[in-house]
């Protein structure tokens, strides 16, 4: 039974007979289609990258918008948290990102 994974847009095949499109489960070579580890690195850092920008972006604007009139130790302080806020989100994902196959 010959099985065929692939990335986005395609089919998946399942001896020879069309089963449907490939799903992020349909990835893995694995029975029950878990992902593999390199998988889950390659969509973990996608996924941060993608994070980490929107929330850079969302930091900064929250500042212009409301903080800059702030006395300049409560700015400091939002910068503090808002610079560690990351963080908590980016552990929950690095830890499913190692986790072995």
């Amino acid at each position: 039974m010959a099985v065929l994974y692939c990335w986005g847009g395609c089919r998946l095949v399942v001896g020879g007979h069309l089963v449907g499109k490939c799903s992020i489960a349909a990835l893995s070579n694995k029975p029950g289609g878990t992902l593999t580890l390199r998988t889950r690195k390659f969509l973990g850092t996608i996924g941060l990258l993608a994070v980490l920008v929107i929330y850079t972006g969302l930091a900064v604007a929250l500042h212009v918008a409301f903080i800059t009139e702030w006395p300049t130790a409560l700015q400091l302080a939002y910068f503090a948290v808002a610079g560690l806020g990351w963080t908590l989100p980016a552990m929950v994902v690095i830890r499913w990102m190692s986790q072995q196959d």
